[in-house]
């Protein structure tokens, strides 16, 4: 009778604690998910830094990170059209961006302050300063949008990365 009863109390306890065990992981489960979910501090992925963001921010500024690049050597190549088909002006603006944005690789700044050299003996002095003022008042988005709308590719050339992934 004694190790029938030792049985059932040892049961006893021991659906005791695995009944704490579960309530004890059922509250810690609920405290961690009512926490935000960021980066730690310093964080980084692939050497761009990321601390203190959730991910969807996270997820944006990779985005833009790796998109900048690519905006900007395709805005050099729209100042090399616009200079070679009677829009030095333009290319002015667009060359002036490009020269200024921090994000832009030496080598298309290289190749910018080449053409501007080569665009500011052309033009009278005040066109370039004009060119130049504009070029810098309006800003990465406000051109690339301007770009996009005249050549009427709004909605196809979008600079959202999710774009094409959905195309």
């Amino acid at each position: 009778m004694k190790s029938k009863a030792l049985r059932w109390i040892l049961g006893g306890a021991g659906a005791f604690f695995l009944l704490s065990a579960l309530v004890i992981t059922l509250v810690e489960y609920k405290r961690f998910a009512g926490q935000p979910n960021v980066f730690p501090a310093g964080g980084r992925v692939a050497g761009v830094p990321v601390d203190g963001l959730d991910a969807p921010a996270a997820e944006a500024r990779l985005a833009e990170f790796y998109r900048l690049p690519l905006v900007l050597e395709a805005l050099s190549g729209f100042a090399h059209l616009s200079a070679r088909t009677g829009e030095p002006e333009r290319a002015m603006e667009l060359l002036t961006l490009i020269l200024d944005h921090p994000a832009s690789a030496q080598e298309w700044k290289d190749r910018a302050a080449r053409l501007q050299a080569e665009l500011t003996t052309e033009l009278p002095l005040e066109l370039v300063g004009a060119a130049q003022e504009r070029g810098r008042a309006r800003g990465l988005d406000a051109m690339v949008a301007e770009l996009l709308s005249e050549s009427g590719q709004e909605e196809q050339a979008s600079v959202d990365p999710h774009h094409w992934a959905r195309a």
